[in-house]
């Protein structure tokens, strides 16, 4: 089994549910934790604590995925516990209760949290981190999907933390450095991004410009463009004299073609261009050395772009690239090709008659173009109509406006103004014409 594979399945959550209900009364515990879970993350994310407290008064029905959280941790279909539950007992019912008795309780809560993050750079203990929803002993973590709310409110509440300190005198100095960092880190990612896109695009050149031998059993295949696009459809005659010719692609095995610009083939370019590559890599990948590219340009600060950042723009290649040679793009590409070749060779009178007549329509209309252009006469009549077209938008924008409350003596004075230019432009256009 490959490394990635088992990265992947090593990834993948436990089997056994997070969650276990099996009546009435375990149902209402777990919606209850899921509520005061839902409080917690709102107050993390909120300034007014009493404003928060109104808001969640007035809310007709449960959040949107709080139902769905529960679900999840039971390793049951969307809506199975809304199904099975709902007509047991109140779901807003529960959701009030909750909210009057909980409330006070988890407002202090969060306000210590806060106050203790901002005075010490300590982290909490490991219980206080912990969702509501999920027991400090289990040994088990929550799925993706429970955590997105505290990783927002954990994000907002670093931004209010950051925030505070920036307000003090001494606060200045650490603001300028962690703003100076973000600035420095995103420069170097763009740079990385930048020089590692030419990195690929210039091995993909390579690749289709100078194959090896070795790809075709010692025996490299041309094609002339003669051979594609028929002698009566090319537009330039000296094409022929110039013999114009190119390498036959993609090579002929399946394990050489998955082999190239994967995820593998772009850390190979980095390491062979800013780092050092194992010689038994070299030998192994025979096919990577061949495609190296003798370009120079700039190393990128890898005190910033550690293995697991640059991690994150490698992937964005490989699936970029995959997408583009197996997704829609692709083949609607190659199905055009296929389709304009099969008109020049199945059909070259029809499609020789198609592309004269779109000429001679191109030709026809620069011509009349060129005609507006030297004619004082057409270009008076030209800018009238353009003029009369405006007059009338603004015309119709002002009756629109008029039916608006906030329509008021000022933009009544703009409109007279640009409506009383324009009919005096249109005067002049006029007199011109006549």
């Amino acid at each position: 089994m490959g490394k990635r594979r088992a990265q992947q399945l090593s990834d993948r959550p436990s089997t056994k549910p997070l969650l276990s209900i099996s009546d009435e009364m375990e149902a209402k515990e777990a919606l209850i934790l899921e509520i005061r879970r839902h409080i917690k993350a709102k107050l993390l994310t909120s300034k007014d604590h009493g404003k928060t407290k109104t808001e969640l008064d007035n809310v007709l029905r449960l959040p949107k995925g709080l139902l769905k959280n529960i679900d999840d941790a039971c390793h049951w279909k969307p809506g199975f516990f809304t199904a099975k539950y709902n007509k047991k007992f109140a779901f807003m019912a529960v959701w009030k209760s909750t909210l009057n008795e909980s409330f006070a309780s988890l407002s202090s809560e969060t306000l210590a949290e806060v106050m203790a993050t901002s005075s010490t750079d300590q982290p909490s203990s490991s219980s206080a981190a912990l969702p509501l929803s999920i027991d400090p002993s289990s040994s088990s973590t929550p799925p993706v999907t429970k955590l997105k709310e505290e990783i927002r409110g954990v994000h907002k509440g670093l931004t209010s933390i950051l925030a505070s300190h920036f307000k003090s005198d001494t606060g200045q100095s650490l603001k300028n450095e962690v703003f100076g960092l973000f600035k420095t880190a995103m420069s170097e990612a763009t740079n990385y991004c930048q020089e590692m896109t030419f990195l690929l695009q210039a091995t993909m050149l390579k690749f289709a410009t100078t194959p090896s031998p070795d790809w075709y059993n010692g025996e490299l295949k041309y094609l002339s463009a003669s051979d594609l696009v028929p002698v009566a459809a090319l537009r330039h005659s000296d094409e022929l004299s110039r013999e114009m010719t190119f390498f036959a692609l993609p090579p002929p095995t399946r394990a050489l073609a998955d082999d190239l610009f994967s995820i593998g083939h772009i850390q190979y370019l980095f390491s062979s261009t800013f780092g050092k590559t194992q010689a038994s890599t070299k030998t192994n990948r025979s096919v990577w050395s061949y495609l190296d590219v003798d370009v120079t340009t700039r190393r990128p600060d890898l005190g910033i772009m550690t293995s697991e950042l640059r991690s994150i723009y490698n992937n964005k290649m490989e699936t970029n690239v995959q997408n583009l040679l197996s997704g829609k793009s692709f083949k609607t590409m190659l199905r055009y090709l296929l389709r304009l070749l099969l008109r020049l060779w199945l059909a070259p009178q029809r499609e020789k008659r198609h592309h004269d007549a779109k000429a001679n329509a191109a030709a026809a209309k620069a011509a009349k173009t060129k005609e507006v252009e030297v004619n004082e006469v057409r270009q008076l009549k030209k800018q009238w109509s353009h003029v009369r077209t405006a007059l009338r938008r603004q015309e119709w924008q002002l009756a629109k406006d008029k039916t608006k409350g906030s329509f008021n003596n000022v933009k009544q004075q703009g409109y007279d103004s640009r409506i009383s230019h324009l009919k005096s432009v249109l005067v002049r256009c006029q007199a011109g014409n006549d």
